[in-house]
């Protein structure tokens, strides 16, 4: 479940450079689109684990003024090559001013394999801004079709841009399984940068608190 998670949260709008897991508010201007990578790679700092890559192909087009669509095409590999989930999204801006916006968004996640289930992830995401920082919190629950009780995550994500096309951000991630009732806190310390108006790349590495493994990512969009 928790893979579903990543897979939400690691949207992006390439309006502006977001932070690698915490998604912007803002959802794409009409007939706005964006492509490309992101390939984030768990490195276990324990014997029990196995180095895997999880690639992610993202798309999005805006649709109207406050409503955008984005669809994703993931796999895995650890010792085997198999195909994940195909994701679609829906994103609706609730409240736009000067400072604030807030959007809902629903994503439903059709298996690619025959292992998977269909899931599907409602949340809801706030993003403030103010001269050189931006302020960003995320909320999700996902639940499939198997009798689970679901997952909520909950992630922050202070940016502060030191330059127009440059920023910093420190994402603090908590995912909660409502069947173990157990929670896992990841730190997610990373830049964005954007060089053109067309480009954007953003970087990280993903910490948990147990040090059982490291996240190391990189996501690249083109805009048109």
């Amino acid at each position: 479940m928790r893979k579903i998670f990543v897979l939400i949260l690691l949207a992006v709008a390439v309006a502006a450079a977001d932070p690698f897991n915490t998604v912007t508010a803002y959802p794409l201007p009409p007939r706005m689109g964006y492509f490309g990578p992101l390939i984030p790679v768990s490195i276990p700092l324990t014997e029990e684990e196995t180095l895997s890559v999880d690639p992610m192909l993202w798309a999005g087009y805006g649709i109207s003024p406050r409503f955008d669509m984005t669809l994703m095409l993931q796999a895995n590999y650890d010792t085997t090559f198999t195909l994940g989930n195909l994701m679609i999204e829906g994103r609706y801006e609730l409240i736009s001013t000067e400072m604030l916006s807030v959007s809902t968004v629903f994503d439903v996640f059709i298996p690619l394999d025959s292992d998977g289930s269909l899931s599907l992830g409602p949340g809801v995401m706030a993003s403030a801004g103010f001269p050189a920082l931006q302020l960003h919190a995320n909320l999700f629950y996902a639940t499939d079709f198997k009798g689970s009780a679901g997952e909520l995550a909950f992630l922050t994500a202070p940016e502060y841009w030191l330059y127009e096309s440059f920023s910093l951000y420190a994402e603090a991630n908590i995912y909660y399984s409502l069947d173990a009732s157990d929670a896992t806190f990841e730190f997610w310390p990373g830049v964005s940068w954007m060089p053109t108006d067309w480009l954007s790349v953003a970087t990280a590495c993903g910490v948990p608190t147990d040090l059982g493994y490291l996240s190391p990512g990189l996501a690249v969009y083109v805009s048109f």
